[in-house]
């Protein structure tokens, strides 16, 4: 944090001016307190673009960072990572208690979590 703390000072910013990805370089390592600054000081309250969204839940569930994991697991990017990356008992959990269509399309894979089930399945 020290080093964020005299970046922050000195003005230095990142290329990437929307701090995404600082945000997933952080989380990935799981330096979950940088990460969390990161997603508060410069992330928080801006709009996302559906990828950026799905790019960062991917990021997070890839990375088995349980600490950082979405509070809702039935949004449509979290459920997709879920059935992509493996999570049976969690997507079996989400779908019984699912009230979201399981069948939404990612827009940028072009598949929703169901398909990702049925393509691993058969």
């Amino acid at each position: 944090m020290e080093v964020i703390q005299s970046l922050e000072e000195s003005c230095v910013v990142p290329e990437d001016a929307t701090y995404i990805e600082c945000f997933i370089k952080a989380l990935k390592c799981h330096h979950n307190e940088v990460a969390l600054h990161i997603r508060e000081k410069f992330i928080d309250g801006k709009e996302m673009k559906e990828e950026e969204e799905f790019n960062i839940t991917s990021k997070i569930v890839q990375s088995l960072n349980f600490e950082l994991f979405p509070k809702d697991l039935s949004c449509a990017s979290a459920f997709y990572n879920l059935c992509q990356f493996n999570f049976a008992p969690i997507v079996e959990v989400v779908l019984k208690n699912a009230v979201f269509d399981v069948n939404r399309k990612i827009t940028q894979k072009n598949l929703s979590g169901v398909s990702i089930i049925q393509k691993k399945i058969f």
